[in-house]
């Protein structure tokens, strides 16, 4: 099994005459990510989902180094900072953009499988408006304190309806 990167004529920058070389070079990484074909259904975020959230004991600072560290990760795959605009518009974005998150975890909860999986979180992110604009508005506060501790990404977590 292989997977293609389906590269999309939607480009990430406005199509205008003198468009920026830096514009140009990061259209790469927002092209559309084609999922593998599964019968993966995620499951339903309901609004409350947004408000139930495991606790942690994190200094403020703390949460602001790790959301410093996604941003980190994010270039490390060769994304520009994302706008929240971008979140939006690209699912596989916001699924990386979780992934990170998950990177910065807290250790004494355990993120549940379907979740790790790229093509599990782009179905997910896709279905999903609420989740993609409480991710859209991390990314322009630049922190992921709240998304960090939501409940149901962990096992630990309440059940999800399909």
């Amino acid at each position: 099994m292989t997977r293609h990167l389906v590269i999309s004529d939607a480009a990430a920058c406005p199509p205008e005459e003198g468009q920026t070389q830096a514009c140009q070079q990061w259209e790469g990484p927002f092209t559309s990510y084609e999922p593998l074909q599964s019968d993966y259904v995620p499951p339903i975020v309901r609004p409350f989902h947004m408000l139930l959230t495991v606790p942690e004991n994190l200094a403020w600072d703390e949460h602001c180094h790790l959301g410093r560290s996604i941003f980190d990760q994010l270039r490390a795959f060769g994304f520009p900072d994302p706008t929240p605009e971008d979140v939006r518009s690209y699912p596989y974005l916001a699924a990386r953009i979780v992934l990170a998150i998950f990177r910065t975890r807290i250790p004494e909860y355990h993120v549940r499988w379907e979740f790790v999986d790229i093509d599990h979180l782009i179905v997910l992110v896709k279905k999903s408006e609420i989740l993609r604009e409480y991710l859209a508005d991390a990314v322009e506060i630049e922190t992921f304190a709240l998304m960090r501790r939501l409940a149901f990404w962990f096992d630990e977590g309440p059940p999800l309806d399909r």
